[in-house]
């Protein structure tokens, strides 16, 4: 055995001293590699014929197979283009409720801006009738004084 290992040359370990026992070897690995063929070709043949009863179809149901599934890949594609536009109405509708609470802030703010003006306006009337009446009184006074002084110089000049 040390020899049959040895020899590099061998390819299965068989010293070329003995040429019958290599050509036993050989026609061994000739029926190993025959039948190793024979099995894979059996193997392939009846799993293919198995599984080709299971999958095989008529052209007709094929062709309506490919069918739905280019229609399935449509159909997902519109499914996302749809989501995503979703998701753009739901910021959208986000974004609306937000305007729509600053608005609301604002429609408060200008009530409260009409209050105050009225409350200004008020308050305004109040002062030019006040500066009216004491305006009249001042007038009558002034009147009265100028017409008195008035009275006064006629009755001095006369």
């Amino acid at each position: 055995m040390r020899y049959l290992r040895s020899n590099p040359e061998s390819r299965f370990g068989i010293g070329d001293s003995k040429p019958a026992v290599r050509q036993e070897a050989l026609a061994l690995e000739g029926r190993v590699r025959s039948s190793f063929f024979l099995v894979l070709l059996f193997f392939f043949i009846f799993s293919c014929r198995g599984v080709a009863g299971d999958i095989c179809m008529s052209q007709e149901t094929a062709s309506k197979v490919v069918v739905e599934l280019e229609q399935k890949r449509v159909l997902e594609q519109e499914v996302r283009e749809q989501e995503a536009l979703i998701e753009n109405l739901k910021k959208q509708i986000d974004l609306l409720k937000e305007e729509n609470g600053l608005l609301r802030e604002q429609v408060q703010l200008l009530r409260d801006q009409k209050d105050t003006y009225k409350v200004l306006a008020e308050e305004k009337d109040r002062e030019i009738r006040r500066q009216k009446v004491v305006g009249f009184f001042e007038k009558l006074g002034a009147f009265v004084v100028g017409g008195g002084v008035g009275a006064v110089i006629m009755l001095l000049l006369r």
